[in-house]
Protein backbone atom coordinates (compact mmCIF):
# COMPACT_ATOMS: atom_id res chain seq x y z
CA UNK A 1 0.00 0.00 0.00
CA UNK A 2 2.71 2.32 1.16
CA UNK A 3 4.26 1.48 -2.06
CA UNK A 4 1.63 2.11 -4.24
CA UNK A 5 1.51 5.74 -2.37
CA UNK A 6 5.15 6.22 -3.41
CA UNK A 7 5.62 5.09 -6.87
CA UNK A 8 2.63 7.15 -8.36
CA UNK A 9 3.45 10.39 -7.66
CA UNK A 10 7.48 9.01 -8.01
CA UNK A 11 6.66 8.20 -11.70
CA UNK A 12 4.45 10.89 -12.35
CA UNK A 13 8.01 13.49 -10.92
CA UNK A 14 10.21 10.96 -13.27
CA UNK A 15 8.11 11.79 -16.70
CA UNK A 16 7.75 15.73 -15.64
CA UNK A 17 11.50 15.57 -14.95
CA UNK A 18 12.32 13.98 -18.25
CA UNK A 19 10.25 16.04 -20.24
CA UNK A 20 11.35 19.53 -18.84
CA UNK A 21 14.96 18.20 -19.34
CA UNK A 22 14.21 17.69 -23.22
CA UNK A 23 12.12 20.63 -23.91
CA UNK A 24 15.68 22.77 -22.36
CA UNK A 25 18.53 20.88 -24.03
CA UNK A 26 16.99 19.66 -27.04
CA UNK A 27 17.94 22.94 -28.89
CA UNK A 28 21.34 22.28 -27.92
CA UNK A 29 22.27 18.78 -29.00
CA UNK A 30 23.44 18.78 -32.18
CA UNK A 31 22.97 16.11 -34.99
CA UNK A 32 24.88 16.33 -38.26
CA UNK A 33 26.19 19.91 -37.54
CA UNK A 34 22.72 21.00 -37.36
CA UNK A 35 20.15 21.01 -34.24
CA UNK A 36 18.47 18.26 -33.32
CA UNK A 37 15.42 20.35 -33.72
CA UNK A 38 15.01 23.53 -35.00
CA UNK A 39 12.99 25.59 -37.84
CA UNK A 40 15.30 27.79 -39.28
CA UNK A 41 13.38 30.86 -40.47
CA UNK A 42 15.58 33.01 -42.95
CA UNK A 43 16.15 29.40 -44.51
CA UNK A 44 12.85 28.12 -44.09
CA UNK A 45 14.51 24.86 -43.32
CA UNK A 46 13.42 22.75 -40.65
CA UNK A 47 16.38 20.65 -38.98
CA UNK A 48 14.96 17.38 -37.20
CA UNK A 49 17.30 14.08 -35.93
CA UNK A 50 20.51 15.03 -39.18
CA UNK A 51 17.56 15.29 -42.09
CA UNK A 52 16.82 18.83 -43.39
CA UNK A 53 13.27 19.73 -44.80
CA UNK A 54 12.64 22.38 -47.40
CA UNK A 55 9.85 24.05 -47.68
CA UNK A 56 8.66 21.66 -51.06
CA UNK A 57 9.28 19.15 -48.35
CA UNK A 58 6.57 20.00 -45.79
CA UNK A 59 3.99 17.56 -47.23
CA UNK A 60 5.99 15.42 -44.61
CA UNK A 61 5.22 17.62 -41.93
CA UNK A 62 1.68 18.14 -42.86
CA UNK A 63 1.84 13.98 -42.24
CA UNK A 64 3.47 14.20 -39.25
CA UNK A 65 1.08 16.07 -37.83
CA UNK A 66 -1.77 14.66 -38.65
CA UNK A 67 -0.11 11.02 -37.03
CA UNK A 68 0.30 13.47 -33.95
CA UNK A 69 -3.36 14.87 -33.61
CA UNK A 70 -4.60 11.76 -34.03
CA UNK A 71 -2.42 9.94 -31.56
CA UNK A 72 -3.38 12.64 -28.91
CA UNK A 73 -6.84 12.20 -29.81
CA UNK A 74 -6.50 8.32 -29.44
CA UNK A 75 -4.86 9.00 -25.80
CA UNK A 76 -7.47 11.35 -24.81
CA UNK A 77 -10.37 9.13 -25.74
CA UNK A 78 -8.83 6.11 -23.91
CA UNK A 79 -6.56 7.47 -20.77
CA UNK A 80 -8.34 10.85 -20.09
CA UNK A 81 -6.61 13.65 -19.47
CA UNK A 82 -3.67 11.91 -18.76
CA UNK A 83 -1.38 14.52 -21.18
CA UNK A 84 -2.82 17.55 -18.61
CA UNK A 85 -1.85 15.44 -15.48
CA UNK A 86 1.72 13.60 -16.38
CA UNK A 87 3.14 15.82 -19.16
CA UNK A 88 1.86 19.60 -19.86
CA UNK A 89 4.05 21.94 -19.42
CA UNK A 90 1.83 24.58 -17.83
CA UNK A 91 0.97 21.85 -15.09
CA UNK A 92 4.84 20.71 -15.00
CA UNK A 93 6.16 24.25 -14.63
CA UNK A 94 3.41 24.84 -11.78
CA UNK A 95 4.32 21.93 -9.93
CA UNK A 96 7.90 22.97 -9.88
CA UNK A 97 7.25 26.25 -8.29
CA UNK A 98 4.23 25.56 -6.46
CA UNK A 99 5.50 25.04 -2.86
CA UNK A 100 7.78 28.69 -3.22
CA UNK A 101 4.39 30.77 -3.34
CA UNK A 102 4.40 31.49 0.01
CA UNK A 103 8.28 33.14 -0.05
CA UNK A 104 6.75 35.88 -2.55
CA UNK A 105 10.21 36.96 -3.08
CA UNK A 106 11.61 34.07 -4.14
CA UNK A 107 8.67 33.26 -5.86
CA UNK A 108 8.69 36.31 -7.94
CA UNK A 109 12.48 35.60 -9.12
CA UNK A 110 12.22 32.49 -9.81
CA UNK A 111 8.99 33.04 -12.23
CA UNK A 112 10.73 35.53 -13.65
CA UNK A 113 13.88 33.56 -14.32
CA UNK A 114 12.12 30.72 -15.30
CA UNK A 115 9.62 33.17 -17.71
CA UNK A 116 12.98 34.14 -19.12
CA UNK A 117 14.81 30.37 -19.74
CA UNK A 118 11.19 29.42 -21.35
CA UNK A 119 11.16 32.28 -23.76
CA UNK A 120 14.71 32.05 -24.63
CA UNK A 121 14.47 28.29 -25.35
CA UNK A 122 11.61 28.61 -27.61
CA UNK A 123 13.29 31.24 -29.74
CA UNK A 124 16.05 28.82 -29.82
CA UNK A 125 13.84 26.14 -31.41
CA UNK A 126 14.18 28.84 -34.56
CA UNK A 127 17.79 30.38 -33.89
CA UNK A 128 20.39 28.54 -33.23
CA UNK A 129 21.83 29.17 -29.31
CA UNK A 130 25.04 28.66 -30.53
CA UNK A 131 24.57 31.60 -32.57
CA UNK A 132 22.41 33.30 -30.48
CA UNK A 133 25.19 33.58 -27.69
CA UNK A 134 28.27 34.16 -30.07
CA UNK A 135 26.08 37.15 -31.23
CA UNK A 136 25.25 38.67 -28.21
CA UNK A 137 28.98 37.75 -26.84
CA UNK A 138 30.16 40.05 -30.20
CA UNK A 139 27.90 42.70 -29.12
CA UNK A 140 25.42 42.42 -31.58
CA UNK A 141 21.99 42.68 -30.22
CA UNK A 142 19.17 40.34 -31.44
CA UNK A 143 17.59 41.77 -34.72
CA UNK A 144 13.94 43.46 -34.22
CA UNK A 145 11.91 40.41 -35.03
CA UNK A 146 13.82 38.44 -32.40
CA UNK A 147 12.98 41.16 -29.96
CA UNK A 148 9.48 40.84 -30.78
CA UNK A 149 9.21 36.89 -30.69
CA UNK A 150 11.09 37.21 -27.38
CA UNK A 151 8.79 40.30 -25.66
CA UNK A 152 5.57 38.21 -27.15
CA UNK A 153 6.46 34.66 -25.56
CA UNK A 154 7.74 36.37 -21.92
CA UNK A 155 5.44 38.72 -21.04
CA UNK A 156 2.54 36.22 -21.21
CA UNK A 157 4.85 33.54 -19.70
CA UNK A 158 5.54 35.35 -16.81
CA UNK A 159 1.87 36.46 -15.77
CA UNK A 160 1.04 33.00 -16.57
CA UNK A 161 3.17 31.69 -14.01
CA UNK A 162 2.95 34.49 -11.62
CA UNK A 163 -1.19 34.60 -11.74
CA UNK A 164 -3.26 32.69 -13.85
CA UNK A 165 -1.78 29.18 -12.87
CA UNK A 166 -4.10 26.55 -12.33
CA UNK A 167 -7.11 28.59 -13.19
CA UNK A 168 -5.62 28.45 -17.03
CA UNK A 169 -6.47 24.72 -16.91
CA UNK A 170 -9.67 24.85 -15.36
CA UNK A 171 -11.44 27.96 -17.23
CA UNK A 172 -8.97 29.07 -20.07
CA UNK A 173 -7.40 25.88 -21.49
CA UNK A 174 -8.96 24.58 -24.67
CA UNK A 175 -8.36 21.45 -24.39
CA UNK A 176 -10.12 21.18 -21.35
CA UNK A 177 -13.44 22.08 -23.35
CA UNK A 178 -12.69 19.95 -26.00
CA UNK A 179 -12.50 16.70 -22.87
CA UNK A 180 -16.42 17.04 -23.23
CA UNK A 181 -16.61 15.97 -26.85
CA UNK A 182 -13.97 13.60 -26.80
CA UNK A 183 -14.39 11.32 -23.45
CA UNK A 184 -16.99 8.65 -23.44
CA UNK A 185 -18.29 6.23 -20.68
CA UNK A 186 -15.07 4.13 -20.69
CA UNK A 187 -12.58 6.67 -20.80
CA UNK A 188 -10.18 6.23 -17.86
CA UNK A 189 -10.63 8.88 -15.36
CA UNK A 190 -9.87 9.53 -11.68
CA UNK A 191 -13.06 8.79 -8.70
CA UNK A 192 -14.55 8.19 -5.68
CA UNK A 193 -14.92 4.25 -5.82
CA UNK A 194 -18.53 4.29 -6.14
CA UNK A 195 -18.56 0.83 -4.16
CA UNK A 196 -16.74 2.36 -1.60
CA UNK A 197 -18.24 6.32 -1.18
CA UNK A 198 -19.96 5.44 2.20
CA UNK A 199 -16.06 4.55 3.91
CA UNK A 200 -15.18 8.36 3.25
CA UNK A 201 -14.62 10.20 6.64
CA UNK A 202 -15.30 13.96 5.33
CA UNK A 203 -11.42 14.54 6.04
CA UNK A 204 -11.40 16.40 2.81
CA UNK A 205 -8.01 15.41 2.78
CA UNK A 206 -8.63 14.92 -1.50
CA UNK A 207 -10.06 18.58 -1.57
CA UNK A 208 -7.04 20.04 0.08
CA UNK A 209 -4.31 18.26 -1.99
CA UNK A 210 -6.41 18.89 -5.51
CA UNK A 211 -4.23 22.12 -7.59
CA UNK A 212 -7.26 23.43 -9.35
CA UNK A 213 -9.47 22.91 -5.97
CA UNK A 214 -12.13 20.17 -7.26
CA UNK A 215 -14.03 18.06 -5.07
CA UNK A 216 -13.32 14.41 -6.60
CA UNK A 217 -16.01 13.25 -4.40
CA UNK A 218 -18.61 15.03 -6.43
CA UNK A 219 -17.19 14.17 -9.71
CA UNK A 220 -14.10 15.10 -11.75
CA UNK A 221 -15.60 17.99 -13.59
CA UNK A 222 -14.16 19.37 -16.36
CA UNK A 223 -11.25 21.44 -14.58
CA UNK A 224 -10.07 17.84 -13.05
CA UNK A 225 -6.98 17.32 -14.80
CA UNK A 226 -6.37 13.52 -13.51
CA UNK A 227 -2.53 14.91 -11.34
CA UNK A 228 -3.82 11.65 -9.29
CA UNK A 229 -2.72 14.11 -6.11
CA UNK A 230 -6.37 13.52 -4.22
CA UNK A 231 -5.63 10.00 -4.96
CA UNK A 232 -2.02 9.85 -3.20
CA UNK A 233 -3.98 12.12 -0.52
CA UNK A 234 -6.42 9.90 0.26
CA UNK A 235 -4.47 6.43 0.18
CA UNK A 236 -2.42 8.42 2.72
CA UNK A 237 -4.83 8.65 4.64
CA UNK A 238 -6.36 5.29 4.16
CA UNK A 239 -2.52 3.69 5.01
CA UNK A 240 -3.06 4.03 8.77
CA UNK A 241 -5.78 2.05 8.02
CA UNK A 242 -4.49 -0.65 6.51
CA UNK A 243 -6.87 -0.64 3.57
CA UNK A 244 -6.59 1.44 -0.67
CA UNK A 245 -8.02 4.35 -0.54
CA UNK A 246 -11.17 5.40 -2.04
CA UNK A 247 -10.06 7.25 -4.98
CA UNK A 248 -9.00 5.39 -7.42
CA UNK A 249 -8.14 5.25 -11.61
CA UNK A 250 -11.72 4.04 -13.35
CA UNK A 251 -13.10 3.19 -16.72
CA UNK A 252 -15.79 5.13 -17.18
CA UNK A 253 -18.15 3.81 -14.19
CA UNK A 254 -16.38 0.62 -14.17
CA UNK A 255 -13.51 -0.94 -12.42
CA UNK A 256 -12.24 -2.59 -15.49
CA UNK A 257 -12.52 -3.24 -19.16
CA UNK A 258 -12.74 -6.50 -21.09
CA UNK A 259 -10.23 -6.16 -24.23
CA UNK A 260 -13.59 -5.78 -26.46
CA UNK A 261 -15.36 -3.06 -24.53
CA UNK A 262 -12.13 -1.01 -24.83
CA UNK A 263 -11.40 -1.28 -28.36
CA UNK A 264 -14.48 0.27 -29.55
CA UNK A 265 -15.54 1.28 -32.50
CA UNK A 266 -14.00 5.70 -31.54
CA UNK A 267 -10.60 3.58 -30.64
CA UNK A 268 -10.41 1.66 -33.78
CA UNK A 269 -11.33 4.42 -36.02
CA UNK A 270 -8.80 7.05 -34.47
CA UNK A 271 -6.11 4.38 -34.18
CA UNK A 272 -6.62 3.65 -37.74
CA UNK A 273 -6.14 7.36 -38.84
CA UNK A 274 -2.82 7.31 -37.04
CA UNK A 275 -1.43 4.30 -38.29
CA UNK A 276 -2.04 6.07 -42.09
CA UNK A 277 -1.13 9.06 -41.44
CA UNK A 278 2.21 7.78 -39.73
CA UNK A 279 2.80 5.45 -42.90
CA UNK A 280 2.13 7.98 -45.14
CA UNK A 281 5.02 10.17 -43.48
CA UNK A 282 7.21 6.70 -43.52
CA UNK A 283 6.21 6.07 -46.45
CA UNK A 284 6.93 9.93 -47.92
CA UNK A 285 10.43 10.18 -45.99
CA UNK A 286 12.05 7.24 -48.30
CA UNK A 287 11.11 9.23 -51.14
CA UNK A 288 12.64 12.28 -50.58
CA UNK A 289 16.12 12.63 -52.02
CA UNK A 290 18.94 14.34 -50.70
CA UNK A 291 19.53 16.18 -54.00
CA UNK A 292 16.69 18.83 -55.95
CA UNK A 293 17.41 18.10 -60.16
CA UNK A 294 16.39 20.29 -63.05
CA UNK A 295 17.04 19.11 -66.25
CA UNK A 296 16.49 21.26 -69.72
CA UNK A 297 17.41 21.65 -72.78
CA UNK A 298 20.12 24.73 -73.68
CA UNK A 299 18.03 26.14 -76.08
CA UNK A 300 20.89 28.66 -77.28
CA UNK A 301 23.57 25.89 -78.37
CA UNK A 302 24.23 24.55 -81.47
CA UNK A 303 26.25 21.93 -82.77
CA UNK A 304 29.57 23.34 -84.07
CA UNK A 305 29.95 22.82 -87.97
CA UNK A 306 32.76 20.49 -87.22
CA UNK A 307 30.89 17.61 -85.64
CA UNK A 308 30.37 15.70 -88.62
CA UNK A 309 29.87 12.03 -87.12
CA UNK A 310 27.58 13.20 -83.83
CA UNK A 311 24.82 15.88 -83.41
CA UNK A 312 25.26 16.86 -80.09
CA UNK A 313 23.18 17.63 -77.64
CA UNK A 314 23.13 20.24 -74.74
CA UNK A 315 21.44 20.71 -71.69
CA UNK A 316 21.31 22.52 -68.72
CA UNK A 317 21.75 20.39 -65.23
CA UNK A 318 20.33 22.51 -61.90
CA UNK A 319 21.69 20.53 -59.13
CA UNK A 320 21.12 21.29 -55.45
CA UNK A 321 22.76 19.42 -52.43
CA UNK A 322 20.10 19.63 -49.58
CA UNK A 323 21.94 17.21 -47.54
CA UNK A 324 25.06 17.76 -45.34
CA UNK A 325 27.19 14.98 -46.38
CA UNK A 326 28.70 15.14 -50.09
CA UNK A 327 26.19 13.26 -52.90
CA UNK A 328 27.61 11.95 -56.14
CA UNK A 329 26.02 12.55 -58.93
CA UNK A 330 26.22 9.75 -62.36
CA UNK A 331 24.43 10.38 -65.36
CA UNK A 332 24.35 7.81 -67.89
CA UNK A 333 21.90 7.27 -71.95
CA UNK A 334 20.50 4.98 -72.88
CA UNK A 335 21.36 3.85 -75.92
CA UNK A 336 24.65 4.45 -73.89
CA UNK A 337 26.27 7.38 -75.51
CA UNK A 338 28.65 9.76 -74.65
CA UNK A 339 28.06 12.26 -71.67
CA UNK A 340 30.33 14.95 -70.94
CA UNK A 341 30.58 15.36 -67.49
CA UNK A 342 29.51 11.99 -66.96
CA UNK A 343 29.56 12.28 -62.87
CA UNK A 344 29.37 15.39 -60.92
CA UNK A 345 30.23 15.60 -56.69
CA UNK A 346 28.27 18.05 -54.95
CA UNK A 347 29.61 19.24 -51.95
CA UNK A 348 27.45 19.65 -48.43
CA UNK A 349 24.35 22.11 -49.28
CA UNK A 350 26.06 23.49 -52.81
CA UNK A 351 24.19 24.79 -55.36
CA UNK A 352 25.45 24.21 -58.84
CA UNK A 353 24.47 24.68 -62.26
CA UNK A 354 26.30 22.31 -65.00
CA UNK A 355 26.18 22.29 -68.67
CA UNK A 356 25.39 18.67 -69.75
CA UNK A 357 26.56 17.82 -73.32
CA UNK A 358 25.45 14.37 -75.26
CA UNK A 359 26.91 13.33 -78.24
CA UNK A 360 24.61 11.44 -80.37
CA UNK A 361 25.02 9.63 -83.39
CA UNK A 362 23.35 10.84 -86.73
CA UNK A 363 21.21 7.51 -87.05
CA UNK A 364 20.05 8.02 -83.37
CA UNK A 365 16.80 10.15 -82.96
CA UNK A 366 15.44 9.82 -79.65
CA UNK A 367 17.57 8.67 -76.70
CA UNK A 368 16.97 8.70 -72.23
CA UNK A 369 19.32 10.22 -69.72
CA UNK A 370 19.24 9.21 -66.83
CA UNK A 371 20.40 10.39 -63.15
CA UNK A 372 21.74 8.29 -60.43
CA UNK A 373 22.70 9.33 -56.98
CA UNK A 374 25.29 8.08 -55.64
CA UNK A 375 25.97 5.68 -58.56
CA UNK A 376 23.11 3.38 -57.33
CA UNK A 377 19.75 4.82 -56.78
CA UNK A 378 17.95 6.32 -60.18
CA UNK A 379 16.33 9.84 -58.87
CA UNK A 380 15.96 11.43 -62.63
CA UNK A 381 14.88 9.57 -66.01
CA UNK A 382 13.73 11.94 -69.14
CA UNK A 383 13.02 11.17 -72.87
CA UNK A 384 14.64 13.58 -75.40
CA UNK A 385 14.32 13.86 -79.70
CA UNK A 386 17.11 14.75 -81.34
CA UNK A 387 16.14 18.71 -82.31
Amino acid sequence: MKRRVLSLQGWRWGVKFFLAATFFILPWIKVSGESALRFDVPTLKLYFLGKTLYLEDFFLLLLLTLAFTFLFLLITLAFGRIWCGWCCPQTVLCDFTEKLQKRKVLFYSVIFLLSLWVSLTLIWYFISPYEFWEKLFRGEPPGRLTTAFFILIFVPTFFNFLYWRRTFCAKICPYARAQTVLFDDKTLLIALDPERKEECINCKACVRACPVKIDIREGSGIACIACAECLSACDRVFLKKEKPGLIRYLWGSKKGLTLKEFFRPAIWITTLLFFLSLGGTIFYSFKINPVEIHLGRDLGFSTPKEARENTIGAFWLSLENKNKSPQKIKISTVPFLKVVPEEIVLASEEKKKVRLLVFVPKDIKKFEIKIYLNQKKLVKSENFEVL
